[in-house]
């Protein structure tokens, strides 16, 4: 089914248009999107530019990012998905942070930055915050089954990549050493791994349940992405400034954004410096993000921009009637409905009851 949707979509006149765009790394405006056919447009695109990059999704707050987790796991159920977490006023250091907070913006970063694919979300108040200026990941640490390895050389690696030594590991970013084990979770895995020596080899490597210490499974090596960037100390640079040429920015309904921006800069009048206020992030936007709203606005009149001509559907409210009518009405119009159900189950007995009607 979502390849069906998908590919329908790619045919799209307007979508190939926006996807031209994002190709050149030049900014367009999409109207006419509302609901769930935001990130199913968005989907599209991708599809066209060859899903090489991360998707990154600029939204006014949280209440967004769930409901983008919610449609996007459906298309994207293996990507991984992070948020940029703000970081707290007046700015503190990444040491200072909680561990959490500097892994989940680690990861952003990195996807970001095209080292890994994934999706990222960004809320307004992340957008305005200034960042230190990128650099470059500290490069990752790979252990390999079999290979001769100093315990020591391991250990500083793990420091220098930002992560935290523990008597136990616990949480994400931490390691431990007991003997010839030593145990890590990367930020750039689900599971914590465990790695054993023999004299100097690496003689086993496995993922373990930190919960009760149980092995999942036997690996041939483990590459342990960094905690911390190479930072410089000039803190000027925006979320665009990390953005690699394949990362796809969408910006949703600019024009809350906009108007979050301008309210929070408000607030923080003590630490404007280290924000960037509206007309700043009008202007960053309009250099390559894909911008994507239900109606029209007045900003960024010099970016191009496509009306998609989507329409949504009535509310049904378990009227078959009602429904059956459109149905027919669009089948002799020549359009072929994709009705989405939850389950496979629920599917085929909807079918079944549709087909009572002689729908074909």
């Amino acid at each position: 089914m979502k390849n069906l949707l998908v590919e329908q979509l790619v045919a799209v006149a307007e979508v190939q248009q926006a996807a031209g765009y994002q190709k050149k790394q030049e900014a367009c405006i999409l109207t006419g999107l509302g609901g769930s056919s935001k990130p199913v447009f968005c989907v599209a695109i991708d599809k066209i530019l060859g899903e090489k990059g991360s998707l990154a999704f600029i939204v006014a707050s949280r209440e967004e990012i769930r409901a983008y987790r919610r449609e996007l796991n459906y298309f994207y159920p293996d990507l991984p998905m992070q948020e940029l977490y703000p970081v707290n006023l007046p700015r503190v250091q990444a040491d200072t942070q909680s561990l959490e907070v500097q892994a989940g913006r680690a990861a952003a970063l990195r996807f970001l930055q095209g080292e890994e694919r994934g999706i990222v979300f960004i809320t307004a108040e992340a957008l305005q915050q200034k960042q230190f200026v990128p650099r470059s990941f500290n490069k990752h640490l790979l252990v390999k089954l079999g290979e001769e390895r100093e315990q020591e050389e391991i250990i500083a690696s793990l420091v220098a990549l930002g992560y935290e030594r523990t008597a136990q590991v616990d949480a994400i970013g931490q390691f431990s050493l007991r003997g010839d084990i030593l145990d890590v979770f990367p930020i750039n895995s689900n599971v914590a791994v465990r790695i054993e020596w023999f004299d100097n080899e690496i003689d086993a490597v496995r993922s373990f349940d930190i919960n009760n210490q149980r092995s999942i499974q036997s690996l041939e090596e483990i590459k342990i992405a960094p905690l911390v960037l190479e930072e410089s100390e000039e803190c000027t640079a925006s979320v665009f400034d990390y953005c690699a040429p394949t990362t796809i920015v969408i910006a949703d309904e600019p024009v809350k954004i906009f108007e979050l921006i301008e309210k929070l800069h408000k607030e923080n009048k003590a630490h404007a410096e280290e924000l960037f206020n509206k007309e700043e992030i009008i202007e960053q936007c309009g250099k390559r993000a894909l911008l994507v709203s239900a109606l029209a606005h007045s900003f960024l009149r010099d970016v191009p921009s496509i009306n998609v001509p989507v329409r949504g559907v009535a509310p049904y409210n378990k009227n078959i009637n009602m429904l059956t009518d459109d149905l027919e009405g669009w089948i002799r119009d020549g359009i072929t409905p994709v009705i989405m159900l939850s389950s496979s189950i629920k599917a085929r007995g909807f079918a079944d009851n549709l087909g009572n009607y002689k729908l074909p």
